[in-house]
């Protein structure tokens, strides 16, 4: 009797931890398949596309004016909004050159937050499918040389460790042909941008940057032309 009670009540424990693990993996695959909110809040609609096309604009415009001034001044900057960020990146990149983009990766996005940045794309890789989000923190270690440090990864609303995604990114760098180093400092993860001669020149004049910052809603980047003449 004793025995049959045991079986019972092992076969109860054995159908709850089946549940409980139907249900925590059902709930796993929920978030990670999950779109964060700010990252739907960032998305293009026809109820927003001619400000963001208007954005874009104003992006391009910048980014204009910046080449004028590499050409005639030895020290430059570039300061643009969130908005005119992310409307350049879903229109004059995502719909018009798509293929700028590193392949299996599509519709970038961004929060330009206090002092980091929140960024989203969608991957789309045998791996995983779905948002991949991450708060970055931009700076110059050395002009040219950009460190990105990568805080509060998430797969859809799933935090996970940076670390995971180190393999990741250095294969989709790597693929892209991107100067991308990815290091593992003390237990945290930094991308290295080291840009290499000839990736920044603007009308064959060499451009140095020296600072990135990061300040409310704008960020904002400087540097000198290195004007021979």
């Amino acid at each position: 009797m004793k025995k049959r009670k045991i079986i019972q009540k092992l076969i109860i424990a054995c159908l709850f931890l089946t549940a409980a693990g139907g249900g925590i993996a059902f709930w796993l695959w929920r978030g990670v398949h999950a779109v964060p909110e700010f990252y739907a809040q960032l998305e293009v609609t026809e109820k927003n596309r001619e400000k963001a096309e208007k954005d874009s604009q104003k992006m391009a415009v910048k980014v204009q004016k910046l080449r004028r001034t590499i050409r005639k001044e030895k020290i430059w900057l570039l300061e643009f909004t969130q908005d005119e960020l992310n409307h350049w990146l879903a229109i004059a990149i995502g719909e018009k050159r798509p293929g700028m983009l590193p392949r299996r990766l599509k519709d970038p996005r961004g929060m330009i937050l206090e002092d980091r940045i929140r960024a989203g794309v969608t991957v789309d890789m045998p791996e995983f499918k779905g948002v991949v989000s991450v708060e970055v923190f931009p700076r110059i270690s050395e002009p040219n040389v950009l460190d990105i440090e990568l805080k509060n990864v998430s797969a859809g609303n799933v935090r996970m460790p940076a670390w995971i995604f180190e393999s990741l990114i250095q294969e989709v760098a790597n693929s892209a042909s991107l100067p991308i180093e990815v290091l593992n400092q003390e237990g945290m993860t930094v991308l290295r941008f080291r840009f290499r001669d000839g990736d920044l020149c603007v009308d064959e004049i060499p451009v140095q940057v020296n600072t990135v910052s990061v300040n409310g809603k704008k960020i904002l980047v400087t540097g000198f032309s290195m004007k021979t003449k």
